[in-house]
């Protein structure tokens, strides 16, 4: 009877331990950005925070125009998810250009005052509105403007894609954007989102817009991650508990 119940007691702890090493079904969420807006070095001063898409490129004229975006990945994943897969879909409404263009994410180093304003090249920003020359107008300025390499944002791309003149394109998932959606869904205070920039922002005529969280047509952002979630430890006691029940039934019955 004492060896059947050491078998007993070690089939059922081999089973729950089996059962722990099994990961969750994959979910998979989409999600809209919480903040987006242009930097115009053309207009230095000015927030487009609330316009209906932002730029990113350079104009015939060598401007460069760059463009942030954030999500909040925590707001539809539990806490202790394991991110799998990230893709990023934007929608291009302008082109300066007919030859697809090399874009780039960069993860934010520092957050950033997304603003309210509108119109093709903005107004004049309200203190704590982001800028060319500032994250918060008024506050605190880049370093260097438009935001610096290395310190404002990270100078390695997390992910590029050729991008054409119209339609939907989308940023394969990579292992960098993978880590980046898991440190800030471990991390929020660490979501900043990202840069998006041209691989090389001294081709001319390269500047595209792309349709912001303000576009009144469903065509904003889409970022689409899939993660398996952390059993609940109350998933976990109840198939011990069920596991153990099945096999004091089976001793009773063999009894």
């Amino acid at each position: 009877m004492h060896k059947r119940n050491l078998r007993f007691h070690g089939l059922v702890c081999l089973i729950v331990l089996i059962m722990a090493g099994i990961p969750a079904m994959a979910t998979t969420v989409t999600l809209s950005p919480i903040a987006d807006t242009s930097l115009f070095q053309n207009n230095p001063d000015n927030n487009l925070g609330g316009h209906t898409n932002f730029a990113a490129g350079t104009m015939a004229n060598g401007s460069r125009s760059r463009a942030i975006v954030e999500f909040d990945p925590g707001s539809l994943i539990p806490a202790g998810s394991i991110i799998t897969s990230v893709t990023l879909t934007l929608n291009v409404t302008a082109a300066g250009n007919s030859n697809p263009t090399s874009f780039e994410l960069h993860p934010m180093l520092v957050n950033w005052g997304e603003g309210n304003k509108t119109g093709q090249t903005g107004a004049p920003a309200s203190p704590g509105e982001a800028t060319w020359n500032a994250p918060f107008a008024s506050t605190t300025l880049w370093g260097t403007p438009g935001g610096q390499s290395g310190n404002d944002y990270a100078a390695g791309a997390s992910a590029s894609t050729s991008i054409g003149t119209s339609g939907a394109f989308t940023f394969a998932s990579t292992s960098s954007l993978v880590s980046d959606v898991q440190t800030w869904l471990d991390n929020p205070g660490t979501d900043f989102g990202w840069m998006l920039l041209t691989g090389n922002e001294s081709t001319l005529n390269s500047a595209h817009r792309f349709a912001s969280r303000e576009d009144g047509l469903g065509r904003g952002p889409l970022l689409t991650i899939a993660f398996s979630p952390v059993p609940e430890p109350s998933t976990m006691a109840l198939v011990t508990l069920g596991t153990l029940g099945f096999f004091s039934f089976r001793r009773f019955k063999s009894c």
